[in-house]
């Protein structure tokens, strides 16, 4: 069924748990969906965030739903460039949002059947939560 968000009510960030973070994925995505993801994700991250060299990771869910991965502590600022010349120093979740969105869609390109959907659904329902992110000018224009 369709799943109608109130984009009013605030939302709830969690970590998941270590243990819960082999089941994340594939529940999420599938397991092509979130190896092609990952994988984008990584690249990605490595191209777009000055300095980036690696870490960890953590995989969160929202109360609405919307599942993510973030590296970085709340509060860290990242400085992002993307291929469109966008230049932008934003939050570690602003900088979560703009490398999920690139690489899901990215992903998309990789897989196909059910695992394509999930991506394509996971794409359009975190841009559609971004749209109301304090970030969502810097977010948008590193993705456009």
């Amino acid at each position: 069924g369709t799943q109608i968000m109130n984009m009013n009510a605030p939302t709830i960030k969690t970590v998941i748990d270590p243990e819960d973070r082999l089941n994340f994925g594939p529940e999420w995505l599938t397991l092509p969906g979130f190896m092609a993801f990952e994988h984008c994700l990584y690249n990605l991250a490595r191209d777009m965030v000055e300095g980036y060299n690696g870490g960890l990771w953590d995989f969160y869910r929202l109360s609405n739903g919307i599942r993510f991965i973030q590296f970085g502590e709340d509060n860290a600022r990242f400085h992002l460039t993307s291929p469109n010349y966008a230049d932008h120093e934003v939050t570690a979740e602003a900088t979560a949002i703009t490398l999920n969105l690139c690489a899901l869609s990215h992903a998309c390109f990789y897989t196909e059947g059910k695992a394509q959907g999930q991506l394509s659904n996971a794409f359009h329902e975190l841009r559609e939560w971004a749209m109301g992110h304090a970030e969502a000018e810097a977010n948008f224009n590193l993705i456009d």
